[in-house]
């Protein structure tokens, strides 16, 4: 298969490669398709992707507002799927 890319983004692929951390063109498109893959948000059906990108807009609004609360990544990983399991529940 052959891709067009935009000149910007064969630069991308040629500084990832001069870089060192992949070895091929192909090896920076698979790494890169294997992390749009694994983005759960991008998996969600558009209304509830965007709501969820709405809900993390007003979140970034309260941060910029100082209203925040500690927590770690793991507690928001499990609310997360927990909302989800909810919502696939309904």
């Amino acid at each position: 298969m052959l891709i067009a890319v935009k000149s910007e983004q064969e630069q991308v692929i040629k500084d990832m490669i001069a870089s060192g951390a992949y070895s091929t063109a192909e090896d920076v498109v698979a790494a890169a398709l294997d992390f749009i893959r694994s983005d759960p948000i991008d998996s969600l059906p558009l209304p509830e992707r965007e709501e969820l990108r709405g809900l993390l807009a007003i979140g970034a609004s309260q941060l910029d507002r100082g209203q925040s609360s500690d927590f770690t990544a793991e507690d928001i990983i499990r609310e997360g799927r927990s909302r989800l399991s909810k919502k696939a529940a309904e």
